[in-house]
Parts: C-alpha cells; sequence; structure tokens
C-alpha cells in the first residue's frame, strides 16, 4: 500500500510520465527505499539474505524488475534495437531453389532463417536487460536520496 502512495506522491508532485522510464525508474527507486519493500525481514523471507549493501541491491533490484515488467520500457527498448543488422535476403532464401522473384518463406527448425531469427531476439533481450540496468543506474542516486514526504527513509 505505501509502495502504491509514493508513487501518488511522485504524480501530484513531479507530474511523472509514466511511458518515460527514467520517470518510471525514479519512482520505483523511491517506491522500493521508502515502503518497507527492502526491510531486512522482508528479504530475509525471499531469500537474499546478506549483510552489507543488501538494501540498496534490493532497491535496486525491485526497480529494475518493475522496469522490466513495463510495456512502455519493452517497446523503447524495441525502438533503440532497430538498429540491429536484419536479414540479408540473400540469406533468408538461400539453398530453396529459388529461380524467381525472392518470396518470403517461413524459417524452419534448425534452418539458417530459425537461427539468424533465434540470434536477434536473444540480442533484442540482451539490450533490453542492458538498458534496463542503465536507466536505473542513470537514475538511482538521485531518486534514493529523495526521501520526500519524509525526512529520511524510514
Amino acid at each position: 500500500m505505501v509502495h502504491e502512495l509514493i508513487h501518488a506522491f511522485d504524480d501530484c508532485r513531479a507530474h511523472i510520465e509514466w511511458n518515460n522510464c527514467e520517470h518510471l525508474a525514479c519512482s520505483e527507486v523511491r517506491a522500493a527505499a521508502l515502503s518497507g519493500d527492502c526491510r531486512f525481514l522482508n528479504e530475509i523471507q525471499r531469500g537474499n539474505i546478506s549483510i552489507a549493501g543488501q538494501f540498496k541491491r534490493c532497491v535496486r533490484r525491485r526497480a529494475e524488475l518493475s522496469i522490466k515488467m513495463s510495456p512502455a520500457c519493452k517497446a523503447s527498448a524495441v525502438r533503440k534495437s532497430a538498429h540491429f543488422p536484419k536479414i540479408p535476403r540473400a540469406i533468408s532464401t538461400a539453398g530453396r531453389g529459388n529461380s524467381g522473384p525472392l518470396l518470403p518463406i517461413a524459417p524452419t527448425a534448425g534452418s539458417v532463417d530459425s537461427q539468424l531469427l533465434l540470434l536477434s531476439l536473444l540480442m533484442l533481450l540482451l539490450n533490453f536487460l542492458i538498458q534496463t540496468v542503465a536507466t536505473v543506474d542513470k537514475v538511482f542516486d538521485a531518486c534514493f536520496k529523495d526521501t520526500e514526504p519524509f525526512e529520511r527513509i524510514p
């Protein structure tokens, strides 16, 4: 409940653009830090047992998980990945004996097309995970220090 109230506070105070991944990341950092989500006993129940630095690791992890679940951030990652190399038509039709116009053919298991498609999807996923971590890293310090409406982290 407190987690969602922090988001509501952020929306009223800072006019968060919820489709902006940096805004969302900042609000998630604040909500995880200020709501009690990362209290020591909660972390023990989750199986995350560590003493030094556990609170900040928890806040970062929970913010990253929220960003990964955001449809807007997923779509943003896909747009930013548009520069990935495309499958050349010569490769996508190689070995099929097409003497006429090149027609798109659905990839079959084990074909060059299916391997390239899988590689492209893996590159997209890796890029999304890297962008998620980078987005949280970019806002983490400033947002972690922002304890409004509290004087300090409760």
